[in-house]
């Protein structure tokens, strides 16, 4: 029975192909906006910089008749979040033909790339990034979630472990570190990650989820509910934690699920 739950809804990562560039606000971001769904602000996009007024700006990236690469990444932004992927892709390339060493500009286009599901173009856009800017976190989470998906393990593990190095308080990085690992089946050493992903925030849906999963897998079903419960008081419509806790009361109903494991 534990293991039908297990194989009924797996692990889940935040959508981090979709996350922000870098900077300070893609962690806030995940802290202050915990859901189901992808982070506040625009989804995948590195953040813009500035240049000219905003009312220039906002008329060159609607007409798309400008070789700014500044605005054409705005343009591209504003694609991406309308779910325009096409598009947002020949922004962002054209914003690259200018300039090509802009790291952001080839993250943005990874995030455009993975979310119309042309993962190897995202790959070598993150890789890219990554020649570039080789401490890129953001790219290096972006990259790793990509090789798990492909289930790359050893690839992607790197990637996270590097990431972890430049931010070791990176609690996304920890819940994918953790993710890879349980799919590989370290369920056992996978908990500490997802462990430290809920210790550096609490309030982070899918990390207490996982973590429950992994107590599951090992056998540890009071510590599994607890971590459900501890779900549905901050996010009481995660519905994953729901059907994973009705599971439980139907096992414990059934006399299924025993006595934790040490």
């Amino acid at each position: 029975m534990i293991t039908a739950i297990l194989g009924a809804l797996g692990f889940l990562v935040w959508q981090t192909s979709l996350r922000p560039g870098r900077s300070g606000p893609v962690r806030d971001s995940r802290s202050q906006a915990p859901s189901t769904g992808a982070p506040g602000g625009l989804p995948g996009a590195a953040p813009t910089r500035t240049a000219g007024t905003p009312e220039a700006a906002s008329g060159a990236t609607e007409r798309g008749d400008t070789n700014d690469p500044v605005q054409l990444r705005e343009r591209g932004n504003a694609m991406l979040a309308q779910g325009r992927w096409s598009e947002a892709i020949a922004s962002y390339g054209t914003a690259l033909a200018i300039d090509p060493e802009d790291e952001e500009l080839h993250f943005s286009l990874g995030a455009a790339y993975a979310r119309a599901r042309r993962t190897n173009e995202a790959i070598a856009a993150y890789t890219k990034a990554l020649e570039i800017s080789p401490n890129y976190v953001e790219a290096h989470l972006n990259l790793g979630n990509l090789q798990t998906g492909l289930r790359h393990y050893t690839n992607a593990i790197a990637h996270f472990e590097a990431a972890l190095k430049s931010d070791p308080n990176y609690a996304a990085a920890w819940n994918s570190l953790g993710r890879a690992l349980a799919e590989q089946g370290r369920a056992a050493q996978a908990i500490t990650p997802f462990r430290e992903a809920v210790r550096l925030d609490p309030s982070y849906p899918e990390a207490r989820f996982n973590l429950g999963q992994v107590a599951l897998k090992l056998g540890r079903v009071d510590e599994a509910e607890h971590q459900f419960r501890e779900i549905l008081q901050l996010h009481p419509d995660f519905s994953p934690a729901r059907k994973s806790l009705d599971r439980l009361r139907q096992m414990r109903t059934n006399g299924a699920a025993g006595a934790p494991a040490p």
